[in-house]
């Protein structure tokens, strides 16, 4: 290619250039393909203010009107979602909206169907430690499952299944209504969509067992219960729940356990905040 003529020099023999100079003319706007860039402004489609969205991001949050906004290639468009209820326990130094795709609990596992969580765990064993999150019991219950790619790494699959199980083991009370605008819950990035959660069920059914009652969960048992298990996948929900902090990390324990490490389940462990609200920089 001469850069300075723009024009491109190429050596053909007679014969090969044959079939070129048999090919009709085409206007250049045909041949070359020029390459194009769609631009979408970054404007809070409610309020007008400046997003600054992450690469990772499918659904973000306006930091001033807490509107849920779908990203695509496209547009960005209002997206619904529920809010849990705030914790006001004792010593918490801040919060950050978690967000779960919560789908209704429906298993079919050895030989019956479930639609009560507690009824499927405790098919198992008693589940004493779990037992002490369970803030409502509703014969529809759903399984919450991150939104967020917090995977891959042994701390990060460690805070998946203490996020599962908490919020699961909860079935907290949700309310379809915006965070407070401006408030001081910090609203997390959705980056996984409603499927790709799904994916993740099978792995979030185990995490749901305390570490107590897997003891009399047999081979056969995991097999019949959960290897074998099949989870009809409802209308999925985004659920943002508001996760208490305490020393930079969040403890998967009990409400009014008021941040006391010693009341949190065994195996769990604290959750940095960092873990929660990792932007990729964490390896994988």
């Amino acid at each position: 290619v001469d850069r300075q003529f723009d024009t491109i020099a190429g050596k053909l023999s007679l014969a090969e250039s044959k079939v070129f100079r048999a090919l009709p003319e085409r206007p250049l706007s045909e041949v070359l393909a020029k390459p194009s860039l769609r631009a979408i402004a970054s404007e809070c489609p409610n309020c007008g203010a400046h997003l600054a969205l992450s690469p990772r991001a499918k659904i973000a949050f306006c930091a001033t009107c807490a509107l849920g906004i779908r990203i695509s290639a496209d547009r960005l468009e209002p997206c619904g979602y529920a809010l849990g209820e705030v914790c006001g326990a004792p010593g918490v130094e801040a919060s950050v909206g978690f967000p779960f795709w919560a789908l209704p609990f429906r298993l079919r596992a050895g030989g019956r169907e479930f639609t009560r969580v507690w009824d499927w765990l405790e098919s198992v064993s008693a589940q004493p430690a779990a037992a002490l999150f369970r803030e409502n019991d509703p014969e529809q219950s759903r399984l919450f499952i991150p939104a967020r790619a917090i995977f891959g790494t042994r701390e990060l699959d460690d805070a998946f299944n203490a996020l599962t199980a908490t919020a699961t083991w909860r079935q907290p009370s949700v309310r379809v209504e915006r965070a407070a605008p401006g408030g001081a819950l910090r609203l997390l990035d959705v980056e996984l969509e409603s499927d790709e959660a799904t994916a993740l069920a099978r792995y979030s059914l185990v995490a749901l067992h305390d570490a107590q009652s897997t003891r009399s969960l047999t081979g056969l048992g995991f097999r019949e219960l959960i290897a074998k298990a099949e989870l009809v996948p409802g209308e999925p929900t985004l659920v943002l729940l508001p996760l208490p902090l305490h020393g930079g990390h969040w403890l998967p324990c009990p409400p009014d356990a008021a941040g006391q490490p010693a009341r949190m389940p065994p195996g769990m462990r604290p959750v940095p905040r960092e873990l929660l609200e990792d932007d990729g920089s964490i390896s994988r």
